[in-house]
């Protein structure tokens, strides 16, 4: 894909990064990936059926890579400090 192309999805690209993980930081490194990744597949957009498609299937795949990565970080809190009584 050219730069070109990949500046026009960048702001989609962050919002479905942002959606995923709910942080700021995250929503930008996973996005910086999904980026990466598009650069160096570096495929003609006229050669894909539905670009759509294609840019977000990448950003499904960077995605699960990124959870798998990252989730031995991630903890969740415990049920009982979701209540709001003391």
């Amino acid at each position: 894909m050219d730069d070109l192309t990949l500046a026009a999805y960048a702001k989609k690209i962050y919002g479905f990064a942002y959606s995923k993980t709910h942080n700021v930081q995250d929503a930008e490194d996973l996005s910086q990936n999904i980026l990466l990744d598009l650069f160096r597949i570096r495929t003609n957009p006229a050669e894909i059926g539905d670009l759509d498609a294609y840019v977000y299937r990448v950003c499904r795949y960077a995605w699960s890579n990124f959870y798998r990565r990252e989730k031995r970080y991630w903890q969740m809190c415990p049920e009982e400090s979701l209540s709001d009584t003391p």
